[in-house]
């Protein structure tokens, strides 16, 4: 009995120091050096957050020079972190995501966020020197921008309807016109070579045939109150500021293009480039139908970028569209398409230019 006792005990104490199987070894506690997952992802957490919070600020012209450095400071130091980890861990042979990892990390949304929270900064102080973050974020943050304005552009039928009484007027246009490398996609862009007059003492062009002068166009850009769709009337002209809303800051100007000569006496032409801008719904709070504050800070871009902004809103078209009581293909309807586009050009002091061109 005893020889047969002795072999299960063998057994026993040779299967004892087998090591154990792989699924069943200790999981290694990770090294100092080694970003864990809660690291990384609370690295994402704060860049998140400072992308959200200066787009939010920037939204109300509330984000100072100051405040915009501390951001990119905060996103600085995180990205210096993950350098710092990512060289400790090219020596212990361990590769990471590196800074450029974290930053595309980074959701879209949040990029873009960021980009136009910097583009919004240059408006708003255009002679400060605002901080670029950390290596190759704004870059990032303009590829993601850029390639949405550019594949992410669709034309509503809102905007169809408005291309076709563009073209009835004989305002050729381009649909979606990209501008400043893709920064921006403008709903319906009108370029027009007007003629302008030269001052007898030749000291250079004077006013444009038909379009107001400084001090007018500065006036002019103070714009409209957009009010609820049953107060509004297709005849009222109601100068306010709330058309750019409490954010805006100093009107800039569109500037025109060097004028180029077409007479040896006194005539030359300028460029007038103008941005017709289809606002949906989306653009407009629910209620009092006040332009959102992205709205107002596209406009003002478009308006420092040398275009002049004729906005379309949905409602005013509509209600043009069926006064007449007329089907799709009125003539009546086609008529007051046209006279409303006419209309909301003369109150952006277009009026002279665009029936001089109507005109011929």
């Amino acid at each position: 009995g005893g020889g047969g006792g002795s072999g299960p005990r063998r057994e026993n104490v040779t299967r004892a120091w087998e090591p154990p199987a792989a699924s069943e070894a200790p999981e290694a506690p990770p090294t100092a050096r080694q970003p864990t997952a809660q690291a990384v992802a609370a690295a994402q957490r704060l860049e998140l957050m400072a992308a959200n919070l200066s787009w939010g600020l920037s939204l109300v012209g509330s984000c100072s020079p100051e405040m915009w450095a501390q951001m990119m400071e905060l996103m600085g130091r995180v990205v210096e972190e993950e350098e710092q980890k990512e060289a400790e861990n090219e020596a212990d042979g361990t590769r990471g995501g590196g800074s450029r990892g974290v930053l595309k990390l980074l959701p879209d949304e949040a990029l873009r966020q960021l980009y136009q929270a910097y583009m919004h900064m240059q408006l708003d102080h255009p002679n400060a020197v605002l901080a670029l973050g950390p290596p190759g974020l704004l870059e990032h943050a303009a590829e993601v921008w850029r390639f949405r304005s550019t594949w992410a552009a669709q034309v509503s039928q809102l905007q169809q309807q408005v291309s076709e009484a563009l073209t009835r007027l004989g305002l050729n246009h381009s649909v979606e016109r990209l501008i400043d490398e893709g920064d921006f996609s403008i709903d319906l862009a009108v370029e027009l070579n007007v003629p302008i007059s030269k001052v007898a003492s030749g000291g250079g062009p004077s006013r444009v045939k038909g379009r107001p002068s400084s001090a007018d166009t500065e006036q002019r850009h103070q714009g409209i109150a957009f009010q609820d769709s049953q107060d509004v009337s297709p005849e009222a002209i109601v100068p306010s500021s709330k058309r750019h809303g409490k954010s805006a800051r100093k009107k800039v100007t569109p500037s025109p293009p060097t004028p180029t000569s077409t007479s040896a006496t006194n005539t030359t032409t300028q460029v007038i480039r103008i941005a017709v801008e289809v606002d949906g719904p989306s653009h407009f709070t629910a209620n009092t139908l006040q332009p959102l504050s992205p709205t107002i800070y596209r406009r003002r871009c478009l308006e420092n970028r040398g275009w002049v902004v004729v906005s379309v809103p949905y409602w005013l078209w509509n209600q043009c569209r069926t006064a007449t009581g007329g089907g799709s293909t009125s003539s009546g309807m086609a008529e007051q398409e046209e006279a409303l586009l006419l209309r909301l050009m003369r109150e952006e002091g277009l009026g002279e230019v665009i029936e001089a061109v109507t005109a011929g």
